[in-house]
């Protein structure tokens, strides 16, 4: 798998007992170059059951 964020999202998915194939989390995302985007994670999280938010350092 080339797009890493998407194979870390497949990851902890799996770690957490959730299966999910790659495909299913991505599925209909506007993927550019087809590859998943931070901005897009929340997005295919959801899908896998879980949830992404955004974290800011200040």
């Amino acid at each position: 798998m080339k797009d890493s964020l998407l194979h870390s999202l497949t990851y902890v998915s799996r770690y957490y007992g959730l299966s999910n194939s790659p495909e299913a989390l991505v599925n209909g995302l506007p993927l550019p170059e087809g590859k998943l985007t931070p901005l897009l994670l929340p997005r295919a999280a959801e899908r896998a059951g879980l949830v992404a938010k955004e974290k800011t350092h200040l």
